[in-house]
């Protein structure tokens, strides 16, 4: 009776573990929607210090914040619209634009996964966070009112360059210098990487670490024409903004770049060099949304040239062996300053190229000419062996050096109807030459 006993209360006891051990085995799933939508990580969520902590990059991406990893630092950067969060593994202090904050517990990497507190992350990019205990799941709700673009651009889709958004890029780009790897050249990069996506384009921001070059250094990168970055201190990081529009039915169409940069110097704020090309190359961007083509097209937006085009030569050295056997680049650098000066066609030595024939009828009306472009961005491609012009306009600026910042560098100074003019070109060259038949 007495080992019948023993039995049955050791039968009951196994039962009661094995029915904890499954509710504690269901207790570890947890649910996460995002805007009505069930996030799917490689990694499961998991609560450490009563937070709930996801893998960085399925969150990130889920709430539409564009996010870079840094290997050699394990720093995690988000950026939205006008926010900039800095998150490093093992560490409680966060950084939110640059402003450190503590978190309840810190950023960890887990079986190699780098997890974060699913909470801070979404609070912080301003969405609603809801958990409902009984069936552990957590509702996150992102307010996009909230990163509503407050650029006053209209969308232009008929053909015409609007002078309106061209002088609007062009005063909100130059409230202060660009410089590369800046909080404001990053803060840049996100604006208008989110009105490319406003007009439909696939966007990537490419961050770059780069190193403030010698003379000695640049001597040596131009004359051997080098595309390569063994470096091994850097100085920071900056930001390529690049957009694309894939070829109709064709995906290995040729790819025509439009670029301009929209880093500064320090002692400018980058009025006529360059945010004049940033106006024309988004401007150009606004008119070709709707526009089908045959070829491949992507807007970029250069980080880095005031540093011997790092950013360009950077985003070259990337490319794949099939892309740079398809791409053309047209670059635009510093066209709208006042004056009877009018922009050229500047090539790598002077001389007509593959891509030349495109302004012919420019040419032939004397409105342009082709002469040796000064240094600019479409070195980079030149340097691969791609055909790429600079349309540019020089001497640019008074170069008297008043107060720390360049007196001649002035909106009052810009020539609007010059870069409307340059940007409807390049439209018509466009459609004219790679409209899809």
């Amino acid at each position: 009776m007495l080992k019948k006993t023993i039995f049955t209360a050791l039968s009951i006891a196994l039962v009661f573990l094995m029915t904890v051990t499954v509710n504690a085995n269901a207790e570890k799933e947890i649910k996460i929607i995002v805007n009505g939508v069930e996030l799917k990580a490689e990694t499961e969520a998991i609560i450490i210090d009563n937070r709930i902590m996801v893998p960085f990059r399925a969150i990130f991406e889920a709430l539409e914040v564009n996010v870079d990893w840094i290997p050699d630092t394990e720093t995690i950067i988000g950026e939205k619209s006008d926010l900039i969060m800095e998150l490093q593994s093992n560490n409680k202090i966060a950084k939110i634009n640059g402003k450190e904050v503590e978190l309840d517990v810190a950023v960890k990497v887990i079986d190699g996964r780098t997890l974060v507190p699913i909470r801070f992350v979404a609070e912080e990019m301003k969405a609603k966070v809801d958990w409902d205990q009984s069936t552990r799941t957590v509702t996150i709700a992102a307010d996009s009112n909230i990163y509503e673009n407050d650029n006053k651009n209209i969308v232009n889709t008929v053909g015409e360059a609007s002078s309106e958004n061209i002088i609007n890029t062009i005063k909100h780009l130059t409230t202060q210098p660009r410089i590369v790897g800046s909080e404001f050249e990053r803060e840049v990069a996100i604006f208008y990487a989110d009105i490319l996506k406003s007009y439909g384009y696939e966007v990537e921001l490419q961050r770059f670490p780069f190193k403030t070059l010698s003379i000695d250094e640049i001597l040596s990168i131009n004359k051997n024409k080098s595309l390569d970055f063994n470096y091994t201190t850097f100085n920071g990081t900056g930001t390529n903004v690049i957009a694309r529009k894939p070829a109709n039915l064709n995906s290995n169409a040729d790819i025509l770049v439009i670029s301009a940069h929209y880093d500064s110097e320090s002692i400018t704020n980058g009025v006529i060099d360059n945010a004049t090309g940033v106006a024309a190359v988004m401007e150009l961007a606004n008119m070709l949304q709707e526009v089908s083509l045959d070829t491949e097209i992507r807007f970029i937006l250069f980080s880095g040239e005031e540093n011997f085009m790092y950013g360009s030569r950077y985003y070259v050295s990337k490319l794949k062996k099939d892309e740079l056997e398809r791409i053309n680049n047209i670059n635009i650098d510093s066209i709208g300053e006042e004056g009877d000066l009018y922009p050229i066609i500047g090539t790598f030595n002077g001389k007509a190229n593959e891509l030349t024939y495109l302004f012919d009828e420019y040419l032939n009306n004397q409105s342009l000419e082709i002469k040796k472009g000064p240094p600019s961005d479409y070195i980079a491609f030149e340097y691969a062996g791609c055909p790429a012009v600079t349309i540019a306009q020089y001497p640019s600026m008074l170069l008297t050096n008043i107060g720390g910042l360049i007196s001649g560098d002035k909106i009052e100074r810009i020539d609007i109807q010059k870069i409307k003019e340059i940007t409807d070109m390049l439209y018509a060259i466009i459609v004219e030459n790679f409209l899809r038949k």
